[in-house]
């Protein structure tokens, strides 16, 4: 009888240190999932809300309430901003993970957004592809009009004699009246 109840008192010990890890790896799992990105722009909050991996809503945020929002139906690897245009509004550059018409297989491109006068979420550019297969991208700030840097995969085929794969860096990119502008390529 004393065996019995020895093994009730380990079994209730053990199922409050199985409850008590449980609890534990599901707020860790949860908070590193719903994780959210933001950053202050043009006097209110842009924050890009996950749903799930492939739907994310970035968002508009004054006062506490959502002005505008536009929603992607793409896996989201990167989100920064700066003032590409040069009119003291800063845009938002999304990285997404997504086809196209002319390029099928999935790869990553870059979406740039703007605030419009209304404060809505208006796209600017949804690229197809930054020269050759994109890998990451960030906005250098340091310039007025920011710049898009972008890394990508080396490809002989694309680039002068003068860049190889060991001084190769990525490609700078300026805003146009469509799209990306070509600058200059980022050496080492």
């Amino acid at each position: 009888m004393e065996w019995i109840r020895k093994r009730i008192k380990i079994w209730r010990i053990c199922s409050k240190v199985l409850f008590c890890l449980t609890t534990i790896a599901f707020y860790t799992c949860s908070s590193s999932t719903d994780k959210t990105n933001e950053f202050q722009c043009n006097g209110g909050i842009v924050r890009l809300d996950q749903v799930n991996d492939s739907l994310h809503f970035l968002k508009f945020i004054r006062n506490d309430s959502v002005v505008s929002e536009w929603m992607l139906k793409y896996p989201v690897y990167r989100l920064d901003h700066g003032d590409l245009d040069g009119d003291g509004k800063e845009e938002i550059a999304v990285g997404v993970i997504k086809s196209t018409r002319y390029f099928k297989n999935k790869g990553k491109r870059l979406f740039i957004f703007q605030l419009n006068s209304y404060d809505h979420i208006r796209p600017l550019w949804l690229g197809s592809r930054a020269g050759s297969e994109l890998i990451d991208f960030h906005i250098e700030r340091d310039s007025v009009p920011a710049r898009v840097i972008t890394q990508n995969e080396y490809d002989e085929r694309i680039f002068p004699d003068s860049i190889n794969s060991r001084n190769f860096k990525g490609i700078r990119f300026k805003l146009g009246v469509f799209g990306l502008n070509f600058e200059n390529y980022v050496t080492k």
